[in-house]
């Protein structure tokens, strides 16, 4: 391309002529320069359609415009690396962002994969749709709602609405489904000071027995309650408060000396659910020194008090003698006590106790109130 020598005019507004006789360029008094125009700033650039700077470099290096201060002429500086076709954006001496050349914007990274493949920090915005942040030892994202409660933020799939999570009574975080028949969840302050509540949504609103946690073939595995369940309804008489699976250790004892025994078998196990404990043990002993009634000490719960007096059980005695007229043989939970008592029910005549016996086998089940 030839170029075309062109005078320079000077003036009190000195100036750059085109062939047409026309200002092209403009340098007046204040040493400001126009391009296509009278200069109203250090360098002024006017076309009548596009109009276009071109910065040119090897294709190696970079082409470069630096912003500074008579410290420094680039502590600021916009860069094309023609190296890798990277933007590069620089501020008080360093870089601060780039557009790479698959045109991902990195801030505070030089790495398209911060947040997502790697721990490095920093926030990439893919030219792929995604954005990541990554940032050490603190929260990475904020998102703030003024004035109103509602949405912080939306989800969708394909354009529409699929859920959010926002705020509601000023301070409640809400997880919402958009979906019709879709559960949500309201997390918000409980009944009294320290506690907290988890409460279900449905169809945009509070939900009261409608929505299920968990399904047949979908279950959570364990529950952790340091309270109780309410089952059925919502009172007193609903809540189940205790469930516990364990063992305990059966003792023969006589009531005049309570002696020892030698045993060659002896469990005690138990299921309490609520106040109401099923209590098993078998225990089979030799050279028992026990005198008087034969008792059994050890229940791992104290049967409740008031007007039930005695709790009875089923029980199976082998090698023990008992009274005559002997029809029938019961353990028996007594109101306040930790021992359980074998009975004898006659024919026609008082129950009586079952004495000590120097050796036998005892199988007891009984179920009873707890205290």
């Amino acid at each position: 391309m030839a170029l075309t020598q062109v005078p320079i005019e000077l003036s009190s507004t000195p100036g750059i002529v085109d062939n047409s006789n026309a200002t092209a360029i403009t340098i007046d008094s204040s040493e400001q320069v126009g391009i296509g125009c009278t200069p109203s700033r250090n360098l002024d650039i006017q076309g009548t359609g596009d109009t276009l700077v071109s910065i040119v470099s090897p294709a190696a290096n970079q082409a470069a415009l630096f912003f500074g201060d008579t410290d420094s002429d680039s502590v600021g500086r916009v860069a094309y690396d023609n190296s890798d076709n990277s933007m590069r954006f620089n501020t008080n001496g360093s870089e601060a962002m780039r557009i790479d050349a698959s045109g991902n914007l990195l801030i505070a990274t030089t790495d398209a994969a911060v947040g997502v493949g790697n721990t490095n920090v920093g926030h990439s915005i893919g030219a792929a749709g995604y954005a990541a942040h990554s940032r050490a030892g603190n929260a990475s994202l904020f998102l703030n709602r003024t004035t109103s409660d509602g949405e912080i933020a939306r989800f969708s799939k394909d354009g529409t609405s699929v859920g959010s999570i926002g705020v509601e009574s000023s301070n409640n975080l809400l997880i919402e489904a958009a979906a019709t028949d879709h559960a949500g969840l309201l997390l918000w302050s409980g009944s009294s000071a320290g506690t907290g509540r988890i409460t279900p949504r449905l169809n945009g609103a509070n939900s009261d027995g409608a929505v299920d946690l968990g399904r047949s073939s979908q279950r959570f595995k364990d529950l952790y309650l340091s309270g109780g369940a309410y089952l059925g309804g919502t009172g007193s008489a609903n809540k189940l408060d205790d469930y516990e699976e364990g063992t305990w250790t059966p003792t023969l004892y006589g009531t005049s000396t309570a002696g020892t025994a030698a045993y060659s078998q002896r469990v005690g196990t138990y299921t309490k659910v609520g106040n109401l404990a099923y209590v098993q043990l078998y225990v089979i002993f030799s050279s028992f020194t026990g005198t008087s009634e034969m008792r059994i000490s050890g229940l791992p719960f104290t049967p409740e008090s008031g007007s039930y007096e005695n709790h009875m059980g089923s029980v199976m005695l082998h090698q023990i003698a008992l009274p005559s007229g002997t029809v029938q043989v019961n353990s028996r939970a007594t109101d306040g006590q930790t021992y359980l008592a074998l009975r004898v029910t006659k024919d026609n005549a008082s129950s009586t106790a079952v004495s000590c016996d120097a050796a036998g086998e005892i199988i007891i089940s009984i179920t009873y109130r707890t205290a």
